[in-house]
């Protein structure tokens, strides 16, 4: 148990919500899928953001391989999509169904000269002959950097066995970048929890009665959230999170060149992966608390950026800012 302690955190941001909501894609038409599931309306619905909001595959019964392809619309090698990336699938069955899933990428929809890159495990995701082997249902998170050949990518699901045990369910899937923070917050973070689905009114009597819109993290299909386990947890409120960090430098804020297309790209800092790719909040993201600790149920923090942050100078080419982070539901 790591009792949720702050080392040097780690971001998982997605990239689908940003480039749907720039116009970089355009949904249905740049999301596809073969084998099992083919409807558009429902392959969009996998990047959704909402873990609890499940898509049934399918697939009991038979070895049908099913494929998810994102045409990024992005032909640079070597900006956004040859940066460290993750794949994250939340609210899973696959260990149920028995089923495994590769990364594959290519420059050409056709996949004619389809890439492989190495994975790395960070959460229940054993990797095995280039296949992510998830031990238990819940959910998996996994890495991996593609320098090139990279316009195109696609999910790839397969049984390990002859046939899938199960239908295939899946919450949602996170398909993006990580970033790293230069360093852990200074000694003062701040651990709060937030009710506010909890109304108490009081009786002209005095007599007080309460009643919650919401308490707690909505239900995945095979698992508690943010879990490996079938048992209920008690957790409720959203927890907060408020950190400092001081003495940046310069190129660990911002971007070298705020308004050209390959620096909001590529470039390694606070403001244009924390912030640019979350819109400041308008799109939550995957919080590992310390890049050392994979605790699979206390690790990590689905949240959303709940602050405007701003950077004071301390120091020629320093800066010190304030971060905030609550729970997403």
């Amino acid at each position: 148990m790591s009792y949720q302690k702050v080392g040097t955190p780690k971001a998982y941001l997605d990239i689908i919500q940003p480039l749907l909501e720039k116009g970089v894609i355009t949904g249905t038409d740049q999301i596809t899928g073969t084998g099992l599931l083919t409807t558009a309306s429902s392959i969009i619905q996998l990047f959704d953001n909402k873990p609890n909001n499940t898509i049934t595959i399918g697939g009991n019964g038979t070895n049908t391989q099913q494929t998810i392809v994102i045409d990024t619309n992005i032909d640079t090698d070597s900006r956004l999509l040859a940066e460290p990336m993750f794949v994250a699938i939340l609210g899973h069955n696959l260990k149920s169904a028995d089923a495994k899933f590769k990364i594959e990428t290519d420059d050409a929809s056709d996949f004619g000269s389809a890439q492989t890159p190495t994975m790395t495990e960070v959460c229940n995701g054993t990797i095995s002959s280039a296949y992510s082997v998830p031990a238990s249902d819940g959910w998996t998170l996994i890495t991996f950097t593609q320098a090139t050949d990279n316009r195109y990518h696609r999910i790839v699901i397969d049984s390990t066995t002859s046939n899938y045990d199960e239908d295939i369910k899946i919450g949602c899937i996170l398909y993006g970048t990580t970033f790293q923070f230069p360093n852990a917050p200074d000694l003062n973070v701040k651990k709060s929890f937030s009710y506010d689905g909890v109304k108490v009114n009081e009786s002209l009597g005095g007599q007080k009665y309460a009643h919650a819109t919401h308490l707690t993290n909505g239900s995945w299909i095979s698992t508690s959230f943010w879990d490996d386990s079938t048992e209920a947890s008690l957790k409720s409120g959203r927890i907060k999170l408020d950190m400092s960090f001081s003495f940046l430098s310069e190129g660990d804020v911002f971007s070298s060149n705020v308004y050209r297309a390959e620096s909001s790209q590529q470039d390694d800092a606070i403001v244009p992966k924390l912030l640019y790719l979350t819109n400041g909040g308008m799109f939550p993201f995957l919080l590992q608390l310390d890049k050392d600790d994979a605790t699979i149920n206390d690790g990590f923090l689905w949240c959303r950026l709940d602050n405007e942050p701003s950077f004071s100078q301390v120091a020629f080419g320093q800066y010190t800012t304030q971060l905030s982070f609550v729970e997403e539901f």
